[in-house]
């Protein structure tokens, strides 16, 4: 996977820099309600655009899902706290499992059950 992603790294990188030499004419750029206008390579104000307009999105998208962190967080906290639970009540059951002995059991006795059955012979 590591090799595809360079790949497609290398191959963006030479069609950006057949791009910038292809572009290079200049463009003056304004923004409406300023009287300043700035003189750019068309390359380079296509990039800043593209750039503009990524970090832009990536905003956008990051406060729409805001929402979805704060509940991750939340359950984040309560598995926490549901661990430490689960930890607490392991520790109280080894702790009452300790004191008691494990009870003995009878040994095997070679004496006949003192109740039978009607009927049975033994």
């Amino acid at each position: 996977m590591r090799f595809v992603s360079w790949i497609v790294t290398v191959v963006l990188t030479i069609l950006l820099v057949c791009f910038a030499l292809a572009n290079r004419d200049t463009v003056s750029i304004g923004l409406w309600p300023l009287t300043e206008r700035v003189d750019l390579r068309l390359f380079v104000a296509l990039m800043l655009a593209g750039f503009i307009g990524f970090v832009a999105g990536g905003l956008v998208a990051w406060s729409a899902q805001s929402h979805w962190r704060r509940i991750a967080r939340e359950r984040g906290r309560r598995v926490q706290i549901l661990t430490e639970q689960v930890r607490t009540l392991e520790a109280r059951l080894a702790e009452r499992r300790e004191p008691e002995a494990a009870p003995a059991l009878p040994a095997a006795s070679s004496n006949p059950p003192l109740r039978q059955v009607a009927g049975e012979r033994g």
